[in-house]
């Protein structure tokens, strides 16, 4: 840049400066190089909690059905009956197993076999209210908490949810396969603290399942805590017996 003028003797005077402008260069390229970097901090940031999401999902949810895991039913179910202040108990575990499945998919592949747990995974869950909770705990296992429920209440419900697992067959890409599914039912415990009184009732329930299952299948079993252990379901005034 230059300013000119003429002095007192007139003569035509210049006077003039410059800058150089390389260390201005310098600070825009680093400036955008810094631009750069926060984008990409910025794109591994978002990636960072799209991964965190992913684990998550992956830690708590099965993937197959999309039911809560055992490890989500356990944290879910414990924070529930935490919440619970029921003057017989604080509710009652169904377990649900899936009759002749090893069978289902020696004869109709394990594919076929998935897609019968996906679907025996919605009937479970379909006619559950919104503060029950339903998860797969192990391969063809299931297991329902129904909080502030009475014994023979939770068998009915199980009865209920067991008539319609099995009223229709399972529609799979090799044809319709028939289904059907074993119940076994306790009661949870009030006074010990949620995670015990969730293990014990999720054992008496599986000990009520396998008698479900030694007694012909397709039923719903209790487990009495009498010391009778367990015992079948009686049939419901209006309602199929259970071995119907």
């Amino acid at each position: 840049k230059k300013l000119e003028g003429i002095d007192a003797e007139g003569l035509l005077c210049f006077m003039g400066y410059h800058q150089d402008i390389s260390e201005l260069e310098v600070m825009r390229k680093q400036l955008r190089e810094s631009l750069i970097r926060l984008k990409n901090v910025s794109r591994f940031s978002d990636e960072l909690i799209r991964q965190n999401e992913r684990f998550r999902t992956l830690a708590y949810i099965d993937m197959l059905t999309g039911l809560p895991n055992r490890r989500a039913f356990f944290e879910r179910g414990e924070k529930l009956l935490g919440s619970i202040a029921g003057v017989e108990g604080k509710g009652c575990v169904v377990m649900a197993d899936i009759d002749y499945f090893k069978d289902i998919n020696d004869t109709y592949t394990h594919p076929r076999g998935d897609e019968v747990l996906k679907e025996v995974a919605r009937r479970l869950q379909g006619p559950l209210r919104k503060q029950e909770l339903c998860g797969r705990i192990g391969g063809e296992e299931f297991a329902i908490l129904l909080p502030d429920v009475g014994l023979m209440q939770a068998a009915r419900i199980a009865d209920r949810i067991r008539r319609y697992c099995g009223s229709e067959p399972v529609e799979t890409r090799s044809g319709p396969i028939p289904v059907t599914l074993s119940f076994g039912v306790a009661s949870v415990l009030k006074d010990i603290p949620e995670q015990s009184a969730l293990q014990e009732a999720l054992q008496n329930a599986d000990r009520a399942l396998y008698h479900a299952k030694q007694t012909g299948r397709n039923r719903v079993s209790l487990f009495q805590r009498d010391g009778s252990g367990a015992v079948p379901a009686p049939a419901f005034p209006g309602e199929p017996s259970p071995a119907a």
